[in-house]
């Protein structure tokens, strides 16, 4: 996952983290996960995402055999 890490100061924020969040923070195409928690939950989504994407991303189209209607 490319990414880019921002260091906070101790003594404050930074400006480039979103306003009113607090490190630990991801922010993924404007969407902003705060927490190592959730963070960690957000990536696991990611890639059972990733995981049935690189399944189905041909152009075969995928029917079991009760819908084929004499295929």
């Amino acid at each position: 996952m490319a990414h880019e890490v921002v260091v906070v100061p101790r003594e404050g924020g930074s400006d480039r983290l979103p306003q009113g969040t607090q490190p630990p923070v991801l922010v993924d195409e404007g969407q902003v996960v705060q927490g190592s928690g959730n963070i960690f939950t957000y990536i696991d989504e990611l890639q059972e995402l990733k995981r049935v994407w690189l399944k189905y991303q041909s152009d075969v189209c995928y029917m079991d055999e009760d819908s084929c209607d004499g295929c």
